[in-house]
């Protein structure tokens, strides 16, 4: 499980323009994508995005938000638009996202013209007991540290059951490209933290050695996905 208010970044090339970046990542994720998948006969990849929902009341003020149903406000709409206008956000004709409420907002304001797919099984993990609790003083906590520390064969208090929660998101994630695949598209996937950082852990290659990545709200990343491992190189930030 990720520990709320921690982050690490992902490493970069710093003194490459995100341009050139994006490039580089995509011309090495491509080359050795085809080079695994050419003689199998089948699909090269399978281009994604993974783009975690736009602010809430809640985010600002550091509230820990779950399955707690909180649209994104007019602040949130508002640096959703500001992002909107810099450009960054890939085309779609596939869009998919949860059934919360901000996720749903940041759907329509993104891809006003394609109808999102609403999919349940992106739907955040239930932190339980600790839902609308601040970041900071979880992180002082000591039932929320015990629990964080045994999330691997325990419940959350009052909320969900880890391993219940990351089979789901295998699952969601497999059907998701799938379909994907299945109509020769690219997918938006419009999601939560907690989802995309929980596919990213289990599909992404090579595997992080690092904790977490920093995921604004609207922010997010590119990734081609091999369409038969399910395995995701990343390709660009969002």
């Amino acid at each position: 499980m990720s520990v709320p208010g921690r982050r690490f970044n992902l490493p970069v090339h710093s003194n490459l323009s995100n341009e050139t970046r994006f490039a580089i990542h995509s011309q090495s994720a491509r080359a050795s994508l085809r080079s695994n998948n050419a003689w199998r006969g089948i699909p090269v990849e399978v281009g994604v995005a993974l783009i975690r929902s736009g602010a809430t009341r809640w985010d600002r003020e550091g509230l820990l938000l779950g399955m707690t149903d909180e649209p994104m406000d007019a602040e949130g709409r508002h640096a959703l638009s500001q992002r909107v206008s810099g450009g960054g956000y890939p085309k779609a004709r596939l869009v998919f996202c949860s059934d919360r409420a901000r996720a749903l907002d940041t759907a329509r304001l993104l891809y006003p013209s394609v109808p999102a797919i609403v999919q349940t099984g992106l739907r955040p993990f239930d932190y339980g007991d600790f839902t609308g609790r601040p970041y900071i003083a979880l992180d002082e906590d000591t039932h929320f540290s015990g629990w964080i520390a045994g999330a691997h064969i325990k419940p959350c208090p009052g909320g969900g059951n880890p391993h219940a929660y990351w089979a789901r998101c295998r699952q969601t994630f497999s059907d998701i490209v799938a379909e994907a695949q299945l109509k020769g598209l690219g997918v938006v996937i419009i999601s939560h933290l907690s989802v995309i950082l929980t596919v990213l852990r289990q599909h992404c290659i090579p595997h992080p050695v690092f904790t977490d990545w920093d995921i604004p709200c609207g922010g997010g990343f590119t990734a081609l996905c091999d369409p038969q491992s399910r395995a995701l190189q990343l390709t660009g930030r969002i």
